[in-house]
């Protein structure tokens, strides 16, 4: 899914759907001239007032051609949930229907609910539907004899023509949000495909080998400790739970330096069994599951993903030193699949 911003519909080139948000109880207003002007030549006399949380559709003739409408409701009432919690659950569903519905091209409307937001509410908003629709699109098929057909699904964001008052910063917000949002989406999507993978596929070699290519592709440093390097460091106890398995073990330190001069490290440990079959305890149930048993391991290199590829410098906001980060992920099996 590929996210483009725009300065109007007439750019959108030959969408067939509007994503319209609108505030609870406001009747249908878009931010595009030329859609608003072709609603009221249909619609112009409709009562209908978007409702909070609710996804509705309609169709509509544009240009000799119809498109679908998806309206969303928010709610800005004080005792409503976040702008992100909302954007998150109706992104969500305009995703789905999207998905149901084929959609290959979707045009993301400037209506009053961005222009009127503040400069930090209009990132958030953006940055949670960049991070969510494409989460729509996921499915994991590679056992699958028939593939889901690929599709390159764009969504055009309507935003106000620069030089008008406060737009230049706005679509600088606008473009950093969609293109952090889609990148943690990307990272999500990542630890997806990691988690539902085969532990007879995604061995500790295998799931060390794509570290170190997603390390090359995104930006952090990957050093990988076999066995021989393990021993000689006295981790024996990492080396106990390896002896279940006939597979090699790997222990994998991934680093991103994005202040290189800091001297305080943040750490992440995420545990990588690619299969656990409880040992001594041998599992009497759930055992069909127990290739996701790394999955920890794999939500630390889609969040390096994310934190690498968006060239990350600061944590100020988590009131936290400047980005030097070290993930530690070890790797084995407690039996061989």
């Amino acid at each position: 899914m590929r996210f483009l911003l725009t300065n109007g519909w007439n750019e959108a080139d030959n969408c067939t759907a509007v994503l319209l948000f609108l505030k609870a109880g406001s009747r249908i207003r878009f931010g595009d001239t030329v859609l608003q002007a072709a609603y009221d030549a249909v619609f112009g006399s409709d009562d209908y007032t978007a409702e909070a949380g609710r996804i509705k559709l309609f169709r509509l003739p544009v240009d000799g051609r119809f498109i679908t409408v998806l309206t969303a409701g928010t709610d800005d009432d004080p005792s409503a949930p976040s702008p992100a919690a909302q954007f998150r659950k109706l992104s969500g569903r305009a995703g789905t229907i999207m998905k149901e519905t084929a959609l290959r091209s979707i045009y993301l409307d400037h209506s009053e609910v961005f222009t009127e937001a503040s400069e930090e509410d209009l990132e958030t908003m953006l940055y949670v539907i960049a991070s969510t629709l494409p989460l729509c699109e996921y499915s994991f098929d590679k056992y699958y004899s028939k593939k889901a057909e690929y599709r390159d699904v764009q969504v055009y964001a309507g935003m106000p023509l620069p030089g008008l008052a406060g737009a230049d910063i706005r679509r600088i917000l606008a473009e950093k949000a969609l293109k952090e949002g889609s990148l943690l989406a990307e990272s999500v999507c990542i630890a997806r495909d990691l988690v539902n993978d085969q532990a007879a596929s995604l061995t500790p070699a295998e799931m060390a080998r794509k570290s170190s290519e997603l390390g090359e592709k995104y930006g952090f440093e990957t050093e990988i400790l076999d066995r021989a390097r393990c021993e000689e460091l006295g981790m024996g106890l990492f080396l106990a739970v390896a002896r279940g398995s006939s597979l090699e073990p790997a222990f994998i330190i991934m680093r991103y330096k994005g202040a290189p001069d800091t001297v305080e490290t943040i750490g992440f440990v995420g545990k990588g069994i690619t299969y656990d079959s409880g040992g001594y305890h041998i599992k009497t149930s759930g055992m069909e599951s127990m290739y996701m048993d790394m999955n920890g391991g794999a939500g630390v290199i889609g969040a390096m993903c994310a934190i690498a590829g968006s060239r990350f410098r600061s944590m100020s906001q988590l009131s936290w030193p400047p980005a030097r980060i070290w993930w530690i992920l070890p790797l084995t099996g407690t039996a061989t699949c």
